[in-house]
């Protein structure tokens, strides 16, 4: 919790920063220097800031809402592991609002990026339909086996499909 405070402290300070003016934009100077010595103090935290637009909290604070919801899928996994339905209903939820978020906002500076993060919502998203669409079979009567096999191969395939997208991504970047 401490560290998720810090970085949500540290995202609202960087955020204040005073943007690079247009020429320095069309320069490619970002690292523009500050009359008051705040950038120098927000430097070791660069990896936090750099790689997302300084337009607003909920842009630059990226890494922050990222690790928020990971820690909120570990404690769904956790806290719900009796209740497979209700479980992936907010897990899926959960990538819905994570899509949205990266639709609406656009928080990566780079177009290249933002395309990777919608990809990997897109088919994080559909790995968890099938999840709840087995757990809704499973919890039925009758022999579904055939198609629970179909929806496991279906997220065999997008996790494959994720995979090559992820190397792909690397030789386009």
């Amino acid at each position: 919790i401490y560290v998720l405070w810090k970085m949500l402290e540290i995202s609202a300070d960087i955020t204040k920063l005073p943007a690079a003016s247009e020429e320095q934009q069309r320069e490619g100077d970002l690292n523009h220097p500050n009359e008051s010595g705040e950038e120098e103090k927000w430097e070791a935290y660069e990896p936090l800031y750099e790689p997302y637009k300084k337009k607003s909290i909920w842009t630059q604070s990226y890494m922050l809402v990222l690790s928020v919801r990971i820690i909120l899928c570990y404690m769904i996994i956790a806290a719900l592991y009796r209740h497979p339905i209700l479980q992936s209903v907010i897990l899926s939820l959960l990538s819905f609002i994570s899509l949205i978020y990266n639709i609406v906002l656009k928080p990566m500076n780079e177009l290249r990026e933002l395309i990777e993060n919608l990809v990997f919502e897109i088919i994080i998203l559909l790995v968890n339909v099938c999840v709840i669409a087995i757990a809704v079979l499973e919890s039925q009567e009758g022999d579904h086996s055939a198609k629970i096999n179909r929806l496991g191969t279906a997220i065999v395939v997008f996790n494959t499909a994720g995979r090559i997208l992820a190397t792909i991504f690397v030789f386009w970047g």
